[in-house]
C-alpha cells in the first residue's frame, strides 16, 4: 500500500522532533554555532572549570545533533527513494563528522591530565553525571591517539557508511524475482515479506521464496563481498589507530566485556545443539519429508490456518502480556501505541527491518512492517520493550547515562516478546493454536540462539582472517559460512543451493559483534521471564530498577540487578531446559510421547 493511503494514527509523528524541513536545516546551523564555541576550548581543558563547562555544552550540543540524526534517519527509513530525504541524510551525515573531526581534540587533552586530576574530578559532586565517562578516560588512555590521528579517523568516517550502501542497495536497487503460485499467480518478493513467505505451509512457496531471495544476493556475491570486506578492513584500521589486540575488543570496549563471554556461550551453545537436532527430525516427520532442506527450517508445523491479528487485536495481546511488569508499565505502552511512536505498516521503498530509536528529547520511534501475523505482534512488542526501556532511563538518568549499553538493550525487548507469546499459548484453545505459539518460541531460540551463535562464528572468523592479514574473497566467505550451516543444521541443510550467501543478507555485520548480544539478550530474558512470571513482587520492582538504570554501571552489573550472571555457564543451562521443556510440550500436542 501507498504510504498516502495509509491513515495518520498508523504512522509515526516526527513532527516531535522537527515540524518542517527548514526547522531541521535551522538545527543544524545552530548545531555548526556551538560546535565553534566548543572549539575555542581547544588547548584549555586542563582546569576542572574549563572541563565542566565544555562537557556540559557537548551534552547540549550532542542533544541536538541527536535530534538531526535521528530525523534524517527516520525519513530516509520511509522514504528511502525521496531526494529530499537522501539530502537530508546526508546533511545529517556530514555535521556529524565535522562535529567529530572539529572536537577531535577534547580526548586526547582530557587524557593527558594526570591520573590523580581526574580522580579528583571524579569524586567532585559537580561531575557527577560524567562519573563514567571520567572512569573510562583512565581506562582509555592506552588507547587515545594524538590530536592529529583522532582527527584523520574522525574525518575518515565521511567514506565508511557501508551499512547505508548495504541498505539502499538491498531494500531499493536489488532486483528480487516474484514467486509463481501453482495457479500462476505472481507474488511480489520483498525484503520486508521474505520471512512471510518462508513461513508458508505450501513447500513450493517456500522453495521459491528462498530460491529467488538468494539467487539475487548471489548475483551480487562479488559486490556484497567486497562491500563486507572494506567494512573489515576499515574496522582494522581502528584497531591498529587505536591500539586494540582486535576488534572485538576495540567494539566492546565500552561495554566492558570479555571476550570469554563469547567463549562461555559458544561452547553452551554447541553443547545442546543434539537437543536442537532432534527438533530437526521431528521438523522432518511432522512435514512428511525425506531430505529437510534451508527453505524448511520455519515451515509452520501444524496445517490450521494461522490466526489474524489485526493491530487490535494485537495491541489488546500486548498489553495484557504485559500486566506482570505493572501497571504504569502498561499505561505507558498505551501511550506509545495511541500517540503515534509506532510506524506501523509496510509501504513501498520503506525499510524492510523493524527497529527503535530513542531521542532523548522527545520519546522513541518504532519503526515496523506489521502484517496481521503472530509474528509481527512478537516483533511489536518486542520494539516496545526497547521503547520502554529508552524511555523509563531518559526519565531516571542524564542525558550521557541514558542509553542502556548494547549488551543489555536487547533484553527488555525479548522479555516482552516472550511474555506475549507466553501470554497467547495460556489463552489458547485449540491444540493447533498451541502447536503455532510452541512453533513460534521454538522458532525464536533458533532465531534468536542458534542462529546468531553461528553469525557470530561467522564474524569472528571474517575479522580473525583481516586482523592476521588474510585475503579475504567471496570463496572463502561462502565456505565459511556453509560449514558453519553444517555444523549447526548438518549436511542435508548445506547441501540446499545457494545457502552460503546468506551471511550477505545480514545487515548486522555492519554492526561489528553485535549479534552476540542477542543471544545474551535471549538467555538473560529467558531468566528475567521465569522470575517475573513466578509471582514474586519484589522482582518486579527490581526488573523496572534494571530498565531504568541507562547505562549507569557497567553491563555486568546492570544484569545482576535482574539477579542474571551471564558469565556463569549455568545461566544459559537454564535457558535450554526451558527449551527442551517447550520441544516435550510439541511432542506431546504431536501425539509423540
Amino acid at each position: 500500500m501507498k504510504r498516502e493511503k495509509i491513515e495518520e494514527k498508523y504512522k509515526w509523528r516526527d513532527s516531535d522532533l522537527f515540524a518542517s524541513r527548514d526547522e531541521f536545516v535551522a538545527e543544524c546551523d545552530r548545531v555548526k554555532i556551538m560546535l565553534r564555541k566548543l572549539t575555542n576550548y581547544q588547548g584549555k581543558l586542563n582546569t576542572d572549570k574549563n572541563i565542566l563547562k565544555f562537557f556540559n555544552l557537548e551534552n547540549e550540543l550532542n542533544r541536538k545533533l541527536e535530534r538531526i540524526i535521528i530525523f534524517a534517519y527516520m525519513r530516509k527509513s520511509v522514504e528511502g527513494n525521496d531526494p529530499s530525504n537522501l539530502e537530508m541524510g546526508q546533511m545529517a551525515q556530514d555535521i556529524s563528522v565535522k562535529v567529530s573531526e572539529a572536537l577531535a581534540f577534547a580526548d586526547p587533552e582530557i587524557s593527558s591530565l594526570p591520573n590523580d586530576q581526574i580522580k579528583g574530578l571524579i569524586a567532585d559532586p559537580a561531575f557527577t553525571d560524567f562519573k563514567r565517562d571520567l572512569e573510562f578516560v583512565i581506562k582509555n588512555k592506552p588507547h587515545v591517539a594524538d590530536a592529529q590521528t583522532q582527527k584523520l579517523v574522525s574525518g575518515a568516517g565521511a567514506f565508511a557508511d557501508f551499512e547505508d550502501i548495504f541498505s539502499q542497495l538491498s531494500n531499493i536497487e536489488m532486483p528480487i524475482k516474484d514467486i509463481v503460485t501453482a495457479e500462476g499467480k505472481k507474488l511480489t518478493l520483498t525484503n520486508a515479506n521474505y520471512s512471510k513467505f518462508m513461513r508458508s505451509s505450501d513447500r513450493d512457496i517456500r522453495r521459491q521464496a528462498y530460491e529467488n531471495y538468494y539467487a539475487a544476493f548471489a548475483s551480487l556475491n562479488l559486490t556484497y563481498s567486497n562491500l563486507y570486506t572494506n567494512t573489515l578492513k576499515y574496522e582494522n584500521f581502528l584497531v591498529k589507530a587505536f591500539n586494540f589486540k582486535g576488534n572485538f575488543e576495540r567494539t566492546n570496549f565500552y561495554e566492558e566485556v570479555p571476550q570469554k563471554l563469547i567463549e562461555t556461550m559458544l561452547e553452551c551453545v554447541h553443547e545442546a545443539l543434539p537437543t536442537f537436532a532432534k527438533l530437526q527430525s521431528i521438523r522432518k516427520k511432522v512435514l512428511g519429508i525425506d531430505t529437510l532442506r534451508y527453505f524448511d527450517t520455519f515451515a509452520p508445523l501444524t496445517t490450521g490456518k494461522e490466526p489474524k491479528f489485526t493491530i487490535s487485536r494485537g495491541a489488546d495481546a500486548i498489553e495484557k502480556s504485559l500486566e506482570v511488569i505493572g501497571a504504569d508499565y502498561i499505561d505507558l505502552v498505551r501511550h506509545a501505541l495511541n500517540d503515534r511512536w509506532v510506524d506501523l505498516y509496510p509501504t513501498p521503498n520503506k525499510d524492510s527491518c523493524s527497529y527503535c530509536i530513542s531521542c532523548f528529547d522527545a520519546h522513541p520511534y518504532i519503526l515496523t512492517n506489521y502484517n496481521n501475523t503472530l509474528e509481527a505482534v512478537s516483533t511489536l512488542s518486542h520494539e516496545l520493550g526497547h521503547a520502554m526501556q529508552a524511555y523509563l532511563a531518559s526519565k531516571q538518568q542524564p542525558y550521557n547515562l541514558a542509553e542502556a549499553p548494547s549488551l543489555t538493550c536487547e533484553i527488555a525487548s525479548t522479555v516482552n516478546e516472550i511474555l506475549t507469546k507466553k501470554y497467547l499459548l495460556d489463552k489458547a484453545q485449540t491444540n493447533e493454536q498451541k502447536l503455532l505459539i510452541i512453533d513460534s518460541l521454538l522458532g525464536d531460540f533458533y532465531g534468536a540462539i542458534f542462529k546468531q551463535s553461528m553469525y557470530t562464528e561467522f564474524e569472528l572468523y571474517a575479522n580473525d582472517q583481516v586482523e592476521k592479514g588474510e585475503s579475504l574473497s567471496f570463496d572463502k566467505l561462502n565456505s565459511c559460512y556453509k560449514g558453519l550451516i553444517e555444523k549447526y543444521f548438518g549436511k542435508d541443510l548445506a547441501a540446499t543451493p545457494n545457502c552460503e550467501v546468506e551471511w550477505s543478507r545480514l545487515p548486522h555485520l555492519y554492526s561489528p559483534f553485535y549479534v552476540y548480544k542477542y543471544v545474551v539478550g535471549f538467555v538473560s530474558a529467558c531468566i528475567i521471564c521465569g522470575k517475573l512470571l513466578s509471582g514474586d513482587k519484589d522482582y518486579k520492582e527490581k526488573y523496572l530498577e534494571f530498565l531504568k538504570a541507562g547505562s549507569s554501571k557497567s553491563p555486568l552489573e546492570l544484569l545482576k540487578l535482574a539477579e542474571v550472571d551471564i558469565m556463569d555457564a549455568a545461566t544459559y543451562k537454564q535457558a535450554f531446559k526451558l527449551y527442551e521443556l517447550y520441544i516435550d510440550e510439541l511432542k506431546e500436542l504431536l501425539g509423540e510421547n
